[in-house]
């Protein structure tokens, strides 16, 4: 499947919610009442929160190798996305 960065980007961002969500879901199954089920799936939810950190790994690896390459122009000189992320991050710094 072949995604955009701003794509790639926002499937991130809706992993992370995810992975937040999986996981405080999986806190709250940790302990349960006695002779009541578990509200979840202990080992259902740990394969999804698996399955979501995979996904997430494998896309933030995909859009740091795209930043790597791509290059831009800003203010007339060329430079990688990610040249370019880390200089805007030392003026906001």
């Amino acid at each position: 499947m072949s995604l955009t960065i701003s794509q790639a980007l926002r499937r991130i961002k809706k992993c992370k919610g995810r992975m937040a969500e999986l996981t405080a879901r999986a806190a709250s199954v940790v302990s349960h009442e006695v002779g009541k089920p578990p509200a979840f799936d202990f080992l259902k939810l740990r394969e999804n929160i698996r399955a979501v950190r995979e996904e997430l790994v494998t896309l933030e690896a995909a859009v740091a190798r795209a930043n790597a390459v791509t290059a831009i122009e800003v203010e007339g000189s060329r430079m990688s996305i990610a040249e370019a992320i880390r200089r805007l991050q030392e003026l906001k710094a």
